[in-house]
């Protein structure tokens, strides 16, 4: 099934599950839905910052806690993103133990499956990103079907014209996607390709600004050094926010490196 909850983490232990959100007449949740309550909680709680993350995504709680600590030393706004790597998960994590989770992880990542460039299956960003005005309402989002094609890219897409700063975490946090089926879609197929869901997906992205630059490569800013993520299971490793030296501004922008500065915080 879709997503049915959404959850707020504060510490270990402090877990907000929220079961109303704005979904399709099929029950999916809906983007424009979840940014909505995501910004004002984020408010509500005076938050670092806003993530969004698919249910079938690990991510070691260390990692992402030093990771938005880095971006948040880095930017007083920014948006983050980044690869994942398909692994099969055999049993339960050892979530309880940061030790054994760590081994867990190391051995799983030792037979790993190449991914999909295009696919995006968590984002991170300052809670006034979104917002012209830091005081004003956060901007309203179409009404994207979550897990469906497209509006992942769509949202990069709108996060990298944005002209803030957005960031590749892949070298600083491992993104592990579990390996499963799309049993649980309702349809005869078994797929979201070539679907209702689909084509309204495509419809929205089209109608506000497209995603031709919804691909992780468009990020002006990494992280470094490029093992970093795989060297913090054994040992802390500090990871910095450094450009993208392979980056290009996209085609008809008006994007530089320098038109970031105004954004970095002060040493």
């Amino acid at each position: 099934r879709s997503l049915q909850f959404l959850y707020f983490i504060e510490g270990t232990n402090n877990i907000h599950i929220h079961e109303k959100y704005k979904a399709s007449e099929s029950g999916v949740p809906l983007l424009s839905g979840i940014v909505k309550v995501l910004h004002k909680e984020a408010k509500k709680r005076n938050a670092v910052a806003v993530m969004w993350v698919n249910g079938d995504i690990i991510i070691h709680p260390d990692q992402l806690e030093a990771g938005v600590k880095m971006l948040d030393e880095a930017f007083t706004e920014f948006f983050a993103v980044g690869h994942r790597t398909t692994v099969e998960v055999e049993g339960k994590l050892p979530f309880r133990s940061k030790k054994k989770l760590s081994k867990k992880i190391s051995k799983i990542l030792a037979a790993t499956n190449t991914d999909r460039e295009d696919a995006e299956d968590y984002f991170i960003w300052s809670p006034n990103f979104f917002r012209k005005d830091p005081d004003g309402a956060a901007e309203v989002f179409p009404d994207f079907l979550i897990g469906r094609p497209a509006y992942d890219n769509w949202l990069v897409n709108k996060a990298v014209q944005s002209g803030k700063p957005v960031v590749d975490m892949t070298n600083s946090l491992l993104c592990l996607h579990q390996k499963h089926t799309y049993a649980h879609l309702s349809n005869d197929k078994h797929t979201y390709w070539d679907t209702a869901d689909q084509k309204q997906n495509y419809k929205l992205g089209k109608e506000h600004g497209g995603w031709q630059f919804g691909l992780i490569e468009f990020a002006p800013f990494t992280t470094s050094p490029t093992t970093c993520a795989h060297d913090n299971l054994r040992a802390a490793t500090p990871c910095r926010v450094v450009p993208n030296a392979d980056w290009k501004p996209p085609k008809g922008t008006k994007l530089t490196l320098r038109g970031y500065e105004k954004y970095k915080r002060s040493a």
